[in-house]
């Protein structure tokens, strides 16, 4: 049983205006925000979740020249185990943090996973 994460090096880069930082920022929020799926169940018995963990609310205004968005996306698989009479789970997440100051935008990525856990078959 094991689990890990990997960051990633901090980029930075320097966009036509604020605005389009502001823009990067709400798309990043917008698209973050379509990723969140309920419990699917194959007709193998296989499930998947994806579920979305706010690290800031929204995008933030941090006054007049500064904006930040931050989640981590998490996403959970699990497959039946008969041989156990359990299902086995393992979940993996990425996490991005984005900061405007002015046009100047900062990225930091990481990705991660967890150690399996299990749960009684139905």
């Amino acid at each position: 049983m094991a689990s890990g994460f990997q960051a990633f090096p901090e980029t930075r880069e320097r966009l036509a205006s604020k605005q389009a930082c502001l823009e990067f920022l709400r798309k990043a929020a917008s698209n973050d925000a379509r990723a969140p799926r309920p419990k699917t169940i194959g007709a193998d018995g296989t499930r998947q979740t994806i579920t979305l963990e706010a690290i800031s609310k929204g995008v933030e205004r941090l006054g007049r020249n500064r904006a930040r968005y931050a989640a981590k996306i998490w996403t959970v698989n699990g497959w039946p185990r008969p041989d156990l009479g359990q299902i086995e789970y393992r979940a993996n997440w990425e996490e991005h943090a984005y900061e405007c100051r002015g046009r100047m935008l900062t990225s930091r990525l990481a990705q991660g996973f967890t150690s399996e856990s299990f749960e009684p078959l139905p």
